[in-house]
């Protein structure tokens, strides 16, 4: 799906319906396939900023200008079952709350110096991905443990 077509850049549109999920590739902006429905959410993004998890897309955009309103961390011994849910609020109000399953680990420190997310770090680790909220350097691809705040490393990550 990456790559050029007709001098344009190709981007994935994802498009919410009631009953269904359809991910559509677009050349140029234009929709290549689209079915019939009541559309909620139109996002856009790039291919090469797109990452899939578990069949979600999730980008550094839906966290991005977003105002953190709980980190919570659940612990489950049996079978090591750990996760962490991060609420979110945007500028009008709207909550999204994202659970990242299979926590592997995750450092929190925050000097509550500004209150919205600025910069988000999400990397690829193979089986594993690696979130920050506060990266030290945003746009290098590596897990930089000792430096970035706020960051989750774990194996799945889904909406709520």
């Amino acid at each position: 799906m990456a790559g050029k077509a007709g001098g344009g850049k190709c981007e994935l549109v994802l498009l919410y319906y009631r009953q269904h999920l359809q991910v559509t590739q677009t050349h140029s902006g234009r929709i290549k396939h689209c079915l019939r429905g009541t559309t909620y959410t139109v996002f856009r993004l790039p291919l090469s900023k797109a990452l899939a998890v578990e069949g979600s897309m999730v980008n550094p955009s839906v966290f991005r200008n977003k105002i953190i309103t709980e980190i919570s961390i659940k612990y489950v011994w049996d079978g090591s079952l750990h996760s962490a849910m991060i609420s979110l609020s945007d500028q009008n109000g709207f909550e999204k709350a994202y659970r990242l399953d299979g926590l592997l680990e995750f450092s929190i420190y925050d000097d509550f110096g500004t209150m919205h997310i600025s910069q988000v770090k999400i990397i690829n680790l193979g089986t594993q991905t690696y979130l920050s909220l506060d990266p030290y350097e945003e746009l290098n691809e590596v897990a930089d443990y000792d430096k970035d705040n706020i960051w989750f490393q774990f194996t799945s990550i889904e909406p709520c």
